[in-house]
C-alpha cells in the first residue's frame, strides 16, 4: 500500500490528532501520523513555517545582543557626561560586556558542556577586573 504524503501542516495535525485519539481507519496511517507528531514535536505555531527551537534561540539572541547595545551606548552617554576615572570607566564597560556575553551565549542555545569553559573565562576576567586597584591601601603599606 502506497503512503500518502500530506499536503499541508494541518493535515498531519488531523491525522496525528485522529491516530491519538484511535480514530485512523488505515493502522499503517496511524503509525505514521505519531511518527510525524513525534518530529512536529518541537515546533511552535501552525502553518506553512511552524517556528523550532532553533528560531526561538536566535530570536532571543538577537534581542540579548540589542539589549547590549543599548546599555552599552547608555553606558557610553553617561560615562561622556560624568567625570569618572579611567580605571572605573574600563571597569565598568568590560563588567557589563562580560554581562551581555554570559546571556548571549545561555540563550544562543549552546550545552552546558560547550558554554562551562567561556564562562569560566568570562568570570576569570571579571574577577581580575574588579579585584585589582591602582591605589595601594593603608594596609599594603609595610610598616617599619
Amino acid at each position: 500500500m502506497a503512503r500518502q504524503i500530506p499536503d499541508s501542516q494541518e493535515e498531519v495535525v488531523d491525522s496525528a490528532t485522529a491516530a491519538q485519539f484511535g480514530n485512523a481507519s488505515d493502522p499503517a496511517e496511524a503509525a505514521s501520523s505519531t511518527e510525524s507528531a513525534a518530529a512536529k514535536r518541537y515546533t511552535f505555531g501552525t502553518g506553512k513555517n511552524p517556528r523550532t527551537k532553533a528560531d526561538l534561540a536566535r530570536e532571543l539572541s538577537f534581542c540579548v545582543l540589542g539589549f547590549g547595545v543599548i546599555m552599552m551606548g547608555l553606558l557610553v552617554h553617561v560615562i561622556k557626561c560624568s567625570h569618572i576615572e579611567k580605571e572605573n570607566i574600563v571597569r565598568v564597560l568590560m563588567v557589563t560586556l562580560i554581562i551581555i556575553s554570559t546571556l548571549f551565549l545561555i540563550t544562543a542555545g549552546y550545552s552546558n558542556d560547550q558554554i562551562a569553559p567561556a564562562i569560566g573565562l568570562l568570570g576569570t576576567v571579571a574577577g581580575y577586573l574588579l579585584g585589582k586597584s591602582s591605589s595601594p591601601t593603608s594596609n599594603d603599606q609595610p610598616k617599619g
